[in-house]
C-alpha cells in the first residue's frame, strides 16, 4: 500500500513539473492579441508600457498611463508574427541495411548493408499548434544496396544476389520545434532544435540475379511501398544551416521474380543518415 502511495505522489509531481515546463517553454510560440485584433510577440508585449494584471481565461489586463484598460489574450502566433513558411534542402550520407525474404519452401533471407548518400527537400507550413509545421517532402537515396547468399537449402546449386541502386521517397513531414531551455528534464538548449516525423511512400527498383556455374538469370521489378522516418536536427547559430540525423524504415511489397521459376520476394530496408539541411523562411 505504501509503495502505491509513493508511486502516486511521484507520478503526480512528475506530471505537474512536466506540465509547467511544457506551458512555460511553449510561451514563445504564443502571441498576445489586443482587442482590435493586433498581435504582439512575447518580446513586443514586454515593451508595452502599463500595469499588467493576469486574469482568467489566458488573458492579461493592461492599464495604460492614460487610464485606459485593455485585455490581451494569449493565442497561437499567426504566420506573419512568428511562424514563416519554410523551404528546405538537404544532403548527406549514412548506412543502409536490407533484408529480402524469398518466399519458397523452405523460405530464406538475403541480408546486405552498405553506405548510402541522399538529397532531399520540401516545404513546411505552420499550423495552429505552436511549434508544429507540416508539409510535403521528397528524398532521393543513391547507393549499392546489395546482399547475397550461396546455395540456400531451397535452391542447392544456385547463388543469389539482390540489389537496389536507388530509392525515392515522398512523405508528409511533421516538424516540431522543441522549446528552448530545459525540456522535460531531457534536453537543454538555447537553440531551435526540432524533431521530425515522416510518413509516406517509397519506390525502388530491385534486381535479383541467380547464378549456377555459367548459367545466369536476372529479373527486376520496380515497386512502391510504405516508409516512415524520424529524426532530430540542431541549427548552427547565426546560419540557415542545421545538422540533422534521420532513421528510416521502408517496406517494399512482395514482387514475383523469375530466377528461374516464380519466386515471391519481399524487402525491408533500414536507413540511418546524417547531413546538413539549409532552411529558407518564406514570409
Amino acid at each position: 500500500m505504501l509503495h502505491f502511495v509513493y508511486a502516486r505522489v511521484f507520478a503526480t509531481a512528475g506530471l505537474v513539473i512536466l506540465s509547467s515546463q511544457f506551458l512555460a517553454a511553449q510561451a514563445e510560440n504564443y502571441c498576445w492579441r489586443a482587442p482590435d485584433g493586433t498581435y504582439f510577440t512575447q518580446e513586443e508585449f514586454k515593451n508595452i508600457t502599463g500595469t499588467k494584471k493576469t486574469t482568467g481565461g489566458g488573458g492579461i489586463n493592461v492599464t495604460f498611463p492614460n487610464g485606459d484598460t485593455r485585455r490581451y489574450l494569449s493565442v497561437p502566433c499567426p504566420q506573419s508574427a512568428n511562424s514563416p513558411v519554410k523551404f528546405f534542402i538537404g544532403a548527406g550520407g549514412g548506412w543502409v541495411g536490407s533484408n529480402s525474404t524469398f518466399n519458397v519452401p523452405p523460405s530464406f533471407d538475403v541480408n546486405g548493408s552498405n553506405g548510402i548518400g541522399f538529397l532531399n527537400g520540401g516545404v513546411l507550413f505552420p499550423t495552429p499548434i505552436p511549434g508544429l509545421s507540416v508539409g510535403p517532402a521528397i528524398s532521393f537515396f543513391g547507393g549499392n544496396i546489395r546482399g547475397s547468399i550461396s546455395q540456400p537449402p531451397a535452391s542447392p546449386g544456385f547463388d543469389y544476389q539482390v540489389k537496389t541502386s536507388s530509392i525515392v521517397t515522398t512523405d508528409v513531414e511533421f516538424e516540431f520545434v522543441l522549446p528552448k531551455g530545459n525540456t522535460f528534464g531531457l534536453y537543454n538548449s538555447s537553440l531551435d532544435a526540432s524533431l521530425d516525423v515522416e510518413f509516406g511512400a517509397a519506390t525502388g527498383k530491385t534486381s535479383v540475379t541467380g547464378t549456377s556455374g555459367t548459367f545466369i538469370v536476372n529479373d527486376s521489378h520496380t515497386s512502391t511501398g510504405f516508409t516512415t522516418a524520424f529524426g532530430f536536427s540542431i541549427p548552427i547559430p547565426n546560419t540557415p544551416v542545421s545538422v540533422a540525423t534521420h532513421f528510416r524504415y521502408i517496406n517494399l511489397p512482395t514482387a514475383t521474380f523469375n530466377i528461374p521459376g516464380s519466386v515471391p520476394i519481399d524487402r525491408n530496408i533500414y536507413i540511418a543518415t546524417g547531413g546538413l539541411v539549409v532552411t529558407f523562411p518564406l514570409r
